[in-house]
């Protein structure tokens, strides 16, 4: 019935998240989250690890510590989808930043899942792939319908998009107004 203001709390590492990098189908939302037009406030989606900070780096970018990041797959408001996520915002004021497979309202869509009437507004960052500004990865019979996307969504390698960084599901009806680019490099 109001918007949901995390405070920045990194405890919160998102629904269907798990702290350990797993690929089980049992880590999955599978109900109906209706934001019923209500925004998510001050999220917080931490999720590199770096062995030198971008700010110590003399080329600005650091270094990731790859084997220590990579347990920071599917980070996202919800992490893996079996369900439908409706009427439903990302505040600008979100930080949203992971390794692989993010987006800024779902990391993995499965075959089945909805996500309609959504908005991000957050720019999202990933070190690897599969970066989007709704969901990360979009599976065969998954949909994202009537979204927006207008943050900023970056990865440092590759495979990346303003609504989805990887789609083999149906996007209708959806917009981007954010900036998305892949930095190319080929390796952290």
């Amino acid at each position: 019935t109001n918007d949901i203001d995390l405070e920045y709390d990194e405890e919160f590492i998102g629904i269907s998240v798990s702290s350990q990098f797993s690929l089980s189908p049992n880590v999955v939302f599978a109900g109906t989250f209706d934001g019923d037009g209500h925004s998510i406030k001050r999220m917080k989606m931490g999720g590199i690890v770096w062995s030198v900070k971008p700010e110590d780096a003399p080329n600005g970018l650091g270094t990731v510590d790859t084997e220590s990041s990579k347990r920071y797959f599917y980070r996202s408001f919800i992490g893996r989808l079996a369900g439908t996520v409706q009427n439903l915002s990302i505040a600008a004021d979100c930080r949203i930043e992971g390794y692989s497979s993010l987006g800024g309202v779902v990391a993995v869509m499965n075959s089945g899942s909805l996500v309609y009437n959504c908005r991000n507004y957050a720019d999202v960052m990933g070190w690897s792939t599969l970066i989007g500004g709704i969901a990360g990865d979009v599976n065969d019979g998954a949909i994202i319908s009537n979204c927006y996307n207008e943050g900023n969504i970056t990865t440092a390698i590759m495979v990346a998009g303003g609504i989805a960084g990887r789609s083999a599901g149906r996007i209708e009806r959806c917009a981007n107004a954010g900036d998305v680019k892949a930095l190319g490099l080929t390796s952290l």
